[in-house]
């Protein structure tokens, strides 16, 4: 039997983590669309090199910060399994979505950082790293089978 099924309370749990990952997901490809839209509109400008310092610090940010909130995700994960009991998972169901919803807000604040970049600049690296952290985004949603895999390999 898997987990998910031995404990029921643990789908909406899901559920509501789906919702959070879709919605930063949705929001940024949504701010990511205006500002594409903006910027073929608006045309070319002229920004201040300082703008254009802060455009590749908010690129370097966007394309570090999947990489280390997948890790605290993963880590956070582990220190809810550690957690977990069968006959208790509410200190495990609490570590795990707050373990999903620090990694993938990490995750969209560089995404956000690096539309905001585009939306000033225009630099085509800045787009491809937001549209880079959407993927991740939507690659990382929460699953059951993610889920039974991670209750699978406590100690």
């Amino acid at each position: 039997m898997r987990p998910t099924e031995a404990h029921p309370e643990l789908v909406p749990m899901l559920t509501t983590l789906r919702i959070i990952v879709a919605a930063l997901a949705l929001g940024l490809a949504g701010f990511l669309a205006f500002a594409y839209w903006w910027h073929e509109i608006s045309g070319p400008r002229d920004v201040p090199e300082f703008a254009s310092f802060l455009s590749w610090v908010a690129v370097a940010l966007a394309l570090t910060q999947p990489i280390v909130f997948t890790f605290t995700r993963m880590a956070l994960a582990r220190e809810a399994l550690q957690k977990y009991r069968k006959d208790d998972i509410g200190p495990f169901r609490k570590g795990y979505m707050a373990a999903v919803i620090v990694g993938a807000a990490g995750i969209e604040g560089g995404g956000l950082l690096a539309a905001v970049a585009y939306f000033l600049e225009g630099r085509v690296v800045a787009l491809g790293a937001a549209a880079l952290c959407v993927v991740i985004l939507l690659l990382s949603f929460p699953s059951r089978r993610s889920l039974d895999n991670l209750i699978a390999q406590r100690p």
